[in-house]
């Protein structure tokens, strides 16, 4: 019985397709997807910041009657 064994090394690979390249491709990936998270994350963090502070002026109820302090 003789078996043949697929090995990598002996077919012609584009570089593309090897192992290695597919990984650090993968991994590079996987870092510009959080760089890109931590980014938008940030982002709505500053706009949410600037948009909190309440004017003190006024009270406005459901009523719509606003009572001033």
């Amino acid at each position: 019985m003789s078996r043949n064994r697929f090995n990598t090394a002996t077919l012609n690979v584009p570089a593309a397709l090897r192992p290695a390249t597919l990984r650090r491709g993968l991994v590079l990936a996987v870092i510009a997807a959080m760089a890109a998270f931590a980014v938008r994350v940030q982002a709505e963090q500053v706009s949410t910041q600037t948009a909190l502070p309440v004017s003190t002026s006024g009270l406005q109820l459901a009523s719509g009657l606003t009572f001033g302090f």
